[in-house]
């Protein structure tokens, strides 16, 4: 809610079907999959923030590398080949603003070779303020760069999510916000090597919170479906000896 009226949020908002048609596209391997993906695709730079368009493109390449791993050999070239033509369809869609944007960065200020700083680490306790109000807020976060709330509980179902039968994928969403979050705060290693990262470099990666706060949505999901399944009942039933 603290970045309404941006074009950020804008671009953001399609990270979840980005990632849900890349899944498609593993598991059904049609063709009306690959549409879907080249849609979610397409939508970010639509929505006019090439800097969140950027952003979303990695993480859903670092996902879509996942999910390659994850599925049976035997479908893997199909999958890469459904994917690749999603990739090019979504370029095509996406033309009508990609190719002006294109033109408008070589005569923008702005460039790749500029360096912005990370947020201050303490402005990590924003995921437990739900305060917006103010810029910057009651502890000192700034609003909206620095607006993060997830809550406690988000953060505690993350362990539910990590033992849970899809732990795989929670694994990795761990991994890709802790990554993100390193960034975000200048925290080295991933900082670093951000900053050694051509393109990525000059982006303003304290944005990147967005994806941290993807990655905590998916785990909390991902938790509350372990506590609500057959087998975590089964366990408790066993333990506690409720009937």
């Amino acid at each position: 809610t603290s970045w309404r009226a941006y074009p950020i949020v804008d671009a953001a908002i399609w990270l979840p079907l980005a990632c849900y048609g890349v899944l498609m596209v593993s598991q059904r391997q049609a063709l009306s999959s690959a549409v879907l993906a080249a849609l979610a695709f397409a939508l970010p730079v639509l929505a006019g923030h090439p800097e969140t368009a950027a952003h979303i493109t990695l993480t859903v390449s670092l996902f879509a590398i996942f999910v390659f791993f994850r599925t049976p050999r035997g479908e893997r070239s199909r999958y890469v080949a459904l994917f690749l033509l999603a990739g090019a369809l979504s370029v095509g869609l996406a033309a009508a603003q990609l190719l002006p944007t294109v033109e408008w960065l070589s005569h923008t200020r702005l460039s790749v070779n500029e360096r912005w700083k990370p947020q201050a680490v303490h402005n990590i306790f924003g995921f437990l303020s739900r305060d917006i109000s103010t810029q910057p807020n009651s502890i000192g976060n700034p609003i909206p760069e620095g607006a993060a709330y997830a809550g406690i509980i988000s953060l505690l179902l993350i362990i539910p999510a990590l033992i849970g039968r899809h732990r795989r994928d929670a694994l990795f969403f761990a991994i890709a916000g802790f990554a993100a979050l390193q960034v975000v705060y200048g925290l080295n290693p991933i900082h670093w090597l951000s900053s050694m990262t051509p393109v990525l470099a000059g982006l303003k990666n304290g944005r990147l919170l967005l994806v941290v706060d993807f990655c905590l949505a998916v785990l909390l999901g991902l938790g509350i479906s372990h506590l609500r399944s057959e087998e975590h009942t089964s366990e408790l039933q066993s333990r506690f000896g409720i009937s």
